[in-house]
């Protein structure tokens, strides 16, 4: 069951850019770093891409029983639909202490609301409990503002959307405006871990 943890171990992580840019591939490479912020990492992975760094992926019932059985490792859950994205997210909520890495975070909501109440519940207070978040997302406009507002820190790949260019500004500063120009695997980082994003 989660309880009450220290703030200061607070990350919401969010990784932004274009297809192809380089987020997916360089928060793959992170995955065995995060469990020196925690010793539970679980990858939420749409696509199978990070099946090899998680050694495999398992069911979302496996995964919901290993949130409960707080056995320390990084596992990986093939998530396709709301309710799967749902189930997890409630699991999540009520076990805490776990470090979440979600791919193409941009189908966990829409520009108004997350889709599920228990993914508003870890964006927004998951820190007190424990769980830390990275959100690999193409699209920050796509994604409610909650996200952005509760951020802590920030890898900007390439961007071609003038709308994300500017929210990134108004959060990170005017250096985030080079994000249009990146080169392909190039990014810029912003918050309070900066070896966060260390690949």
């Amino acid at each position: 069951m989660r309880t009450l943890q220290p703030e200061q171990d607070a990350i919401f992580g969010l990784a932004i850019g274009a297809t192809g840019t380089g987020k997916s591939l360089h928060t793959r490479r992170m995955i065995p770093r995060l469990l020196r912020w925690s010793p539970r990492v679980l990858v939420l992975d749409p696509k199978g891409d990070y099946r090899n760094e998680c050694g495999g992926l398992i069911s979302v019932g496996d995964t919901i029983r290993w949130l409960a059985s707080d056995a320390p490792g990084i596992v990986g859950c093939m998530i396709v639909s709301d309710i799967d994205r749902d189930y997890i997210g409630r699991a999540i909520w009520k076990y805490g202490s776990v470090f979440v890495v979600a791919d193409e975070f941009q189908f966990y909501g829409d520009s108004t609301r997350f889709k599920s109440d228990s993914w508003r519940q870890i964006v927004t207070m998951g820190r007190s409990y424990g769980i830390k978040v990275i959100a690999v997302t193409q699209r920050l406009t796509m994604l409610p503002k909650d996200l952005l507002t509760n951020a802590t820190d920030i890898l900007m790949f390439r961007t071609s959307c003038n709308r994300d260019t500017k929210s990134l500004i108004d959060v990170a500063g005017d250096s985030a405006g080079r994000v249009s120009s990146l080169p392909r695997f190039r990014a810029l980082k912003w918050g309070e871990h900066p070896e966060l994003w260390e690949a």
